[in-house]
């Protein structure tokens, strides 16, 4: 695949799977969350999913909730006095206009830094506008389940992107990374062992890190019980944070991509 880099660039990450259900934009929205409220990595959203838009409504989620109670307007008064930050920017787009109401966006507000742009990609990929898409990001997080028949589509939806990737030579795409998620403490670890020999044996790139099955992935504001982790407005909240991993994830796309936080661009 691609190895060229853009200079002052933000660069692109993509989370894209064709398979429904498998997480991907629960995925993206916690781990915004994280990486924009707690590690400083100044971010713009992307929701080009145009079939559920699910992370713009998340948003509006947000917000209504917000507006709904005084109580979560006086927490999030403190959270922004404590952190210093104001909700990062989502936009939906269609997926053939997504790279242009990006670059419009950084083009008008110029005065904004941001260093990464995560891009909610279409659940599928059997067009030319979702492909091209695609292979515009600089990498795309993979999310798959330890499901033979769920592993069937995300390996097809990955090698289609390799394939892609390294046949089309302007193509600005350098890796797809598998990253297994809803994992089940309980059950053999075999499948997933297994397949990382396969993953890594087509080239794909693999995360090391692997996110469990947890209810806590649909705790939002709007349920106001049992403490907050998938938020637009801030990050998940330390007591929701522990056995989640998304730290870990953090930690591993920071170190692996070479994320800056804000003041070391």
């Amino acid at each position: 695949m691609n190895t060229g880099k853009e200079t002052n660039k933000p660069l692109r990450i993509g989370f894209g799977s064709q398979k429904g259900g498998v997480g991907k934009s629960t995925i993206a929205e916690v781990l915004a969350g994280y990486l924009y409220y707690e590690k400083d990595i100044r971010l713009l959203v992307m929701d080009c999913d145009y079939a559920q838009h699910s992370y713009f409504r998340l948003r509006e989620r947000d917000k209504a909730a917000v507006e709904e109670s005084p109580a979560l307007q006086e927490k999030l008064k403190n959270y922004i006095r404590k952190t210093g930050k104001r909700s990062y920017r989502i936009l939906k787009a269609k997926p053939e206009d997504a790279l242009k109401t990006a670059e419009k966006y950084l083009a008008e507000h110029r005065d904004e830094t941001i260093s990464v742009i995560l891009y909610d990609l279409p659940g599928r990929s059997d067009s030319t506008e979702l492909l091209s898409l695609a292979l515009e990001m600089d990498f795309i997080i993979s999310p798959i389940e330890a499901d033979l028949q769920s592993l069937a589509s995300c390996m097809a939806y990955a090698l289609t992107i390799r394939d892609m990737g390294v046949m089309l030579s302007g193509s600005r795409i350098k890796q797809i990374f598998m990253l297994w998620n809803k994992v089940d403490r309980r059950v053999s670890s075999h499948i997933m062992d297994s397949f990382d020999k396969e993953i890594t044996g087509y080239g794909l790139g693999l995360l090391a890190t692997r996110l469990p099955r947890s209810v806590k992935f649909s705790r939002e504001i709007s349920m106001n019980s049992g403490g907050i982790f998938r938020s637009t407005y801030m990050a998940p909240e330390k007591n929701m944070l522990a056995d989640s991993n998304i730290d870990l994830l953090a930690d591993e796309l920071i170190n692996l991509l070479k994320l800056k936080a804000y003041g070391q661009e």
